[in-house]
């Protein structure tokens, strides 16, 4: 009888280590998720892209550790050249966001009214808002927003301004936090080009704060 003890007795003590085994493991991801990040904090400079825009608002949309603070801006962000889409990139943190204007021109050939229609397309889908700055429309989603803003000249009256604000690389999720600072994004580069880069006629306009969202 004594024998038969014995296999039941290495079961038990088998089934101890395991059950230690799980409480290491266990207590180590505890000890990992709670244990204080060694990632050095993200410093994000008061003003970026050559100055024209405030750095609190990047910072609400970037991570608050990791690699440090970079901006890439391309020779055209200030004195845009015909043809060309001016961009400024800010990076932090492992993320970066990209800023982009265009000013477009229609001649006639209903391009602005394509772009009405694309950006409403945008904005009706789910998990976008539509966005709106005073007379200026657009949309704000979970990876960025846009904005379409008149922006006439004199040979061209129904000519636009496109602002384009989103991350550079897919965030996991999003939700309406994410999409309301995206818009205050667009709306506020859409004032700085609006009226001190592409200095649209009618710019002055364009209300202070953020764009009203829905």
């Amino acid at each position: 009888m004594a024998a038969s003890k014995f296999p039941k007795a290495r079961r038990l003590k088998t089934w101890g280590i395991f059950v230690a085994l799980v409480v290491l493991v266990c207590g180590g991801l505890a000890l990992w998720k709670f244990w204080p990040s060694t990632e050095p904090s993200v410093a994000i400079p008061g003003r970026v892209c050559k100055g024209k825009l405030p750095g609190p608002i990047i910072a609400d949309l970037l991570p608050k550790k990791g690699a440090a603070f970079k901006e890439s801006v391309g020779a055209d962000f200030e004195t845009p050249e015909r043809g060309t889409i001016p961009e400024c990139r800010l990076y932090a943190g492992g993320q970066g966001v990209s800023i982009r204007y265009n000013h477009l021109g229609d001649s006639g050939l209903g391009i602005a009214k394509e772009w009405r229609a694309k950006n409403e397309q945008t904005a009706n889908q789910s998990g976008f808002s539509p966005i709106r700055l005073g007379k200026a429309s657009g949309y704000a989603g979970p990876q960025g927003a846009g904005l379409i803003i008149d922006c006439p000249g004199p040979t061209d009256k129904a000519a636009i301004l496109l602002v384009d604000v989103e991350y550079l690389r897919s965030p996991n999720g999003g939700n309406a936090d994410t999409r309301a600072k995206f818009a205050t994004l667009a709306a506020e580069v859409s004032r700085v080009t609006a009226q001190d880069i592409v200095k649209c006629a009618g710019a002055e306009d364009l209300p202070d704060g953020s764009p009203r969202v829905g």
